[in-house]
């Protein structure tokens, strides 16, 4: 992976390559494609609500992987946080 930019701010952005290495990765041949990630802050009474929405990637597998992955990232996150 190999990040292009990286603005930590209010309507910031992260930009990153992430590049099949494995064999059987770069078997199937896929295209490169762009993956959208949209992070939301959300003020509420109770602190902040975080709100994550992924664009779909190139098969249902894939898409799953990526939601598990963000997911256990941010069961961390919370664990870290102690608001679990």
């Amino acid at each position: 992976m190999k990040v292009t930019s990286l603005e930590l701010r209010p309507g910031g952005e992260l930009s990153y390559a992430m590049t099949a290495v494995a064999a059987e990765q770069v078997a199937p041949g896929i295209e490169a494609y762009d993956v959208g990630t949209v992070v939301e802050f959300q003020a509420t009474a109770a602190g902040v609500k975080l709100v994550v929405t992924v664009d779909a990637m190139h098969d249902e597998v894939w898409t799953e992987r990526a939601r598990a992955g963000n997911e256990s990232q941010l069961r961390k996150l919370d664990a870290l946080l102690g608001t679990h």
